[in-house]
């Protein structure tokens, strides 16, 4: 997963993604590898299975996120993990010196 800095990010986890023999509800958590809570930029709602936030620069780098899913009785799934890279949002460049070709727009 790839997301840009200061650019609203959202992904949307699969309804299949984990499933449950006897066809229970599921609820499914995300938090960093290692159980650390997601960054304060970073949501996850477990109804909608959504991912979403809007980095800032200093989230510059990668995040390794895992998932579980639990059934009503408790019982757990093995964790999935995933990468979010968070990429720079760099300016636009004005090259002094070139010269543009001219284009005309006819209606």
């Amino acid at each position: 997963m790839q997301a840009t800095v200061g650019i609203p990010f959202a992904k949307i986890l699969s309804s299949t993604l984990f499933t449950d023999p006897e066809k229970q509800n599921l609820t499914i958590a995300c938090n960093q590898v290692g159980g650390a809570t997601l960054p304060t930029w970073l949501k996850f709602e477990s109804y909608t299975k959504i991912l979403y936030g809007t980095p800032s620069s200093y989230d510059i780098g990668s995040i390794n996120l895992e998932f579980k899913a639990t059934d009503p009785y408790g019982l757990t799934t093995s964790n999935l993990t995933a990468t979010l890279e968070i990429k720079t949002n760099n300016s636009p460049l004005v090259r002094f010196g070139q010269i543009l070709p001219t284009i005309t727009i006819k209606n």
